[in-house]
């Protein structure tokens, strides 16, 4: 298990710990969260840029 150590603004520390933020596990689910969209918006970005390079528009009628 890796230990980290982080610097927040004095209210967003103040705000997390009230709200339960701060724990071990509060933290876990934030991060993995986080990963899982970021990874998602990976997937999207990656799939969008494969469809576009099979798209080829179509000339415009005259």
């Amino acid at each position: 298990m890796i230990k980290i150590q982080i610097e927040l603004p004095d209210a967003t520390a103040q705000a997390a710990q009230a709200a339960g933020l701060l724990t071990p596990q509060a933290l876990d689910r934030l991060l993995s969260n986080a990963l899982r969209r970021q990874q998602a918006v990976n997937y999207l970005m990656r799939s969008s840029s494969a469809v576009s390079l099979k798209v080829r528009p179509r000339p415009v009628a005259k």
